[in-house]
């Protein structure tokens, strides 16, 4: 709430987007911050205890954290890499108009994560069980499910990407 607040404030006062960053995280480091002070009381009397603590399960959470950030960087170089090369070789001014064709494709690769992110914790619940087959199952099926309602909107899309783009630009 904090942060679409001062959102509006920031940018209806015409300052800056770096400036809205910087509030944002100053908004963040209080929220931890509020936090860490709300529960050092508890963590210095020894209060808090982890009574089901394993470590084996712990290391295979944290590489699958360290798995996880590892590849939030590498979708960072590779959906934004594109446009520093475009940038770079053929000028500034075309990266908007790239920009705008990628930003299509950014939509329904969007919309297919939030389709698809129900399904991790029933992949998970089954990778516990170790039933492979139904997890292969799940996945099989989640593939042919999302193929069937992307496909035509897809192919919707690559038809009328012109008349789009230039609607969305202008000629």
């Amino acid at each position: 709430i904090f942060t679409g607040i001062s959102a509006y404030i920031i940018f209806t006062r015409g300052l800056s987007i770096s400036f809205y960053l910087g509030a944002s995280y100053i908004f963040i480091f209080l929220k931890y911050a509020i936090a860490y002070a709300a529960c050092r009381k508890d963590l210095t009397n020894g209060k808090l205890i982890f009574p089901y603590f394993d470590k084996a399960v712990s290391r295979k959470i944290f590489s699958l954290s360290l798995y996880l950030f590892l590849c939030s960087l590498t979708n960072i170089v590779i959906f934004n890499l594109d446009n520093f090369v475009v940038g770079a070789i053929v000028g500034v001014s075309a990266v908007t108009l790239f920009s705008v064709a990628a930003n299509l494709q950014n939509v329904f690769r969007m919309a297919n994560s939030l389709i698809g992110g129900p399904l991790f914790p029933v992949s998970a619940e089954l990778e516990g069980q170790n039933d492979h087959i139904r997890q292969k199952a799940l996945l099989l099926k989640g593939t042919q499910y999302t193929a069937f309602v992307f496909a035509p909107m897809v192919i919707v899309a690559i038809i009328f990407s012109g008349r789009l783009i230039n609607s969305w630009m202008g000629p």
